[in-house]
């Protein structure tokens, strides 16, 4: 007992060592990079820098940065309608490197060498994003995935994503050629289940929109054109506005843009708050949807009145008042100012109907700007492209196994879960001892579509290679709890800080475990759920030290034990 509580100590001091080292590492990491980046151009560089998360420090270096920013700032220099976007546009939105919760990828030299070339006669932004859009319908298409974003990287290999992935590798592909761009979407839709992501472009005449990798004639024409005119809220993706940027909304995540007004003539509305309202009461504009009400944003009142620019119909709001909840249906009108007076006494209906009229349809278009033919054309080529890619990456494939006598049922399988990526699944496979390859297929196997995707060689090797020899790593009751690396929507990570140490603690008995656990739960900050550390990966976490957030302290425990 005594040994194993020496071993504790060693292991927490370890911890907050690791810790600390580790904090060191991503200011390190941060200073060196604007360091080098200073003889280049400080300010986007800044602009870079702030839009990264620290789990970001911890997987990218300067040479990527480096690279990613002199690509930045040729496109800028190459393109005559680039160098015309202004300054706070191209900071905000044509700097930035991330644009969700994806994983950094080197993407902005890569796109700016394949689709440089198709933009070089484009004599407009809007021009010149609708060319992008449509190199990008001649490669990925939509198709559901599971939650976690993946990289626009990922996306172009398989050739699919859904509807946020696809708005992704689309902000990426016109950043990288200097065309500002931005993610726009509707949480939920008002007259119907689910939400939907697309994006914005910046061009001459302002901000327009477009479906991402669905080529199109000209810009604010997408499959959503009607039905956007009933939506209750539109708001840009991403949280890194600041409640002093115009039009910015309080939501769950931070702070966002209302962007309501570029799709329609919106509603104002106009809540008249109870005199005595305080700071711990909250007032939420929601939606019915999904077979409940989600809250969207959070009403901020100022000199006793909160305001709102939404959509036609009727909507809810909901909130709580000394403590207690409280629920009001109002319906507002476009272009007309809807006045409530907030009664913090209703109480949930026991039932309600909420309706979303049609508004009348608007004759203004933007001009056609691309020949109809080729968008056939792009969307032809991207059903040939994706015959050729199926066919071809299950050949090489099963190639490699075939050479190395590892071809199982339950691997072409996994193979073919894996598009983009099933010479790097394969080749790992294949590089485990003989003896240990059929506990390899079983690991891979249980592996989620869009990590087979996106986790590349090094990583994979890593799992494969640290399978426990305990006696629950053959037990069929256990054997996927210990051997799936995987444990939630964390996305497989590309390395490690330096002389960090992955090695599990080993637990004597299992009153140790439960001390261990007590103890680490005592350096948990819980207060930290928000904390900006997407995505993250079990090793961010294991790099990470302390204080973590309570959900990632489950992952980071799950991990170990896993492991010991």
């Amino acid at each position: 007992m005594l040994k194993t509580s020496i071993q504790f100590i060693i292991f927490v001091l370890s911890v907050l060592v690791v810790g600390q080292n580790c904090m060191a590492s991503l200011t390190d990491a941060k200073e060196s990079f604007l360091r080098s980046a200073a003889r280049i151009d400080p300010a986007a560089a800044t602009a870079m820098a702030e839009n990264l998360t620290d789990a970001d420090w911890y997987e990218v270096d300067s040479a990527f940065l480096l690279d990613a920013l002199r690509a930045t700032l040729e496109a800028r220099q190459r393109f005559a309608w680039a160098s015309k976007v202004p300054e706070d546009i191209y900071r905000r939105y044509v700097v930035p490197l991330r644009v969700s919760g994806e994983p950094l990828q080197p993407f902005r030299r890569k796109f700016l060498d394949e689709i440089g070339p198709r933009l070089d006669a484009a004599d407009s932004l809007a021009r010149a994003a609708l060319e992008v859009n449509l190199y990008l319908g001649e490669r990925v298409g939509f198709k559901r995935t599971d939650r976690r974003p993946q990289g626009p990287l990922t996306t172009l290999s398989a050739g699919f994503g859904r509807c946020e992935e696809e708005m992704i590798v689309a902000v990426d592909a016109l950043r990288s050629v200097g065309i500002p761009a931005r993610g726009v979407f509707v949480p939920y839709w008002s007259a119907s289940d689910n939400n939907h992501a697309w994006l914005e472009v910046y061009t001459e005449d302002g901000w327009k929109y477009m479906g991402a990798t669905e080529p199109a004639t000209r810009l604010n024409k997408a499959w959503f054109n009607r039905t956007v005119q009933r939506a209750g809220i539109l708001l840009t993706m991403g949280a890194d506005y600041e409640a002093t940027d115009a039009d910015a909304v309080k939501t769950g995540s931070g702070y966002r843009l209302n962007v309501t007004r570029n799709y329609l003539a919106p509603a104002k509305l106009t809540v008249e708050m109870p005199k005595d309202w305080g700071e711990k009461d909250h007032l939420w504009f929601a939606l019915f949807n999904f077979g409940g009400l989600r809250p969207l944003v959070e009403l901020v009142p100022r000199n006793g009145t909160a305001s709102l620019e939404i959509g036609n119909g009727d909507f809810v709001l909901m909130g709580i008042h000394a403590g207690r909840m409280f629920f009001q249906i109002f319906s507002a009108q476009l272009r007309h100012e809807t006045r409530v007076r907030l009664d913090v006494s209703k109480k949930a209906p026991q039932d309600f109907t909420l309706t979303y009229p049609w508004p009348p349809a608007t004759g203004k278009t933007e001009p056609e700007l691309l020949d109809p033919q080729r968008i056939e054309q792009a969307l032809d080529l991207r059903k040939q492209r994706n015959a050729d890619r199926n066919r071809t990456g299950l050949l090489v494939a099963r190639s490699l196994c075939s050479k190395g006598g590892i071809f199982s049922q339950p691997l072409e399988k996994t193979l073919q879960r894996s598009p983009g990526n099933e010479a790097t699944v394969a080749a790992a496979v294949l590089a485990v001892p003989q003896q240990q390859r059929d506990k390899a297929i079983f690991i891979v196997s249980r592996l989620w579509d869009k990590n087979l995707r996106e986790v590349n060689a090094a990583v994979l090797s890593r799992w494969l290679q640290r399978t426990p020899p305990g006696p629950y790593a053959d037990n069929e009751e256990f054997k996927d709890l210990v051997l799936n690396p995987q444990i939630g929507y964390e996305y497989p990570g590309t390395g490690l800080p330096a002389g960090y140490a992955t090695e599990p603690v080993n637990f004597a008995s299992l009153d140790g475990l439960r001390q261990a656990v007590a103890r680490y739960s005592s350096l948990v900050d819980a207060a930290l759920v928000q904390r900006p550390l997407p995505p993250v990966t079990i090793d961010h976490l294991l790099a990470d030290g302390v204080p973590v957030s309570a959900g990632n302290a489950a992952l980071w425990w799950t991990d170990r034990l896993r492991r010991s």
